[in-house]
């Protein structure tokens, strides 16, 4: 996800503040299998190493860049995915101004669109609601990948 204008603008604000506006908003990802809607409804807000006194550990941007958190200290708008314990991948939108690591973690979400081919990518959910909730779940649901 890349984003340009008055979206980049709006996201390049402090993660804190924007993740609760954040919430409600509807990410759409359009793929080669086709197109997922997921309507946000759980988010965190990481800040990165926003000073040697402050630093946040459960940012991946703690230790400050590389090679794979490289994105996270770009311009705001565009997603970080990443790979976790061996299994998932999560995704993060980048927040604040190019080269402060801060972003917002899409942690679970409500299919809105797409619906049978989220259930196709996530065959064990149980209900329409499990789909989404979790921010591996939401990444399958939506097909993103590293």
């Amino acid at each position: 996800m890349t984003t340009s204008g008055p979206v980049r603008q709006f996201l390049s604000g402090d993660a804190r503040e924007i993740a609760p506006l954040l919430l409600g908003a509807v990410l759409t990802h359009a793929g080669e299998e086709g197109t997922v809607a997921v309507r946000i409804t759980e988010l965190e807000a990481y800040m990165g190493p926003v000073d040697s006194l402050h630093p946040d550990p459960g940012s991946h941007t703690y230790r400050g860049p590389t090679r794979r958190n490289a994105p996270m200290f770009g311009p705001a708008g565009h997603l970080y995915v990443y790979f976790t314990y061996g299994m998932h991948n999560c995704a993060n939108i980048v927040c604040g101004p190019a080269g402060h690591a801060s972003a917002v973690l899409l942690r679970a979400g409500e299919i809105v669109e797409g619906r049978d081919l989220a259930l196709a990518r996530r065959p064990t959910s149980k209900a329409p609601k499990d789909l989404a909730s979790g921010p591996a779940r939401l990444a399958t649901a939506l097909g993103l990948t590293t």
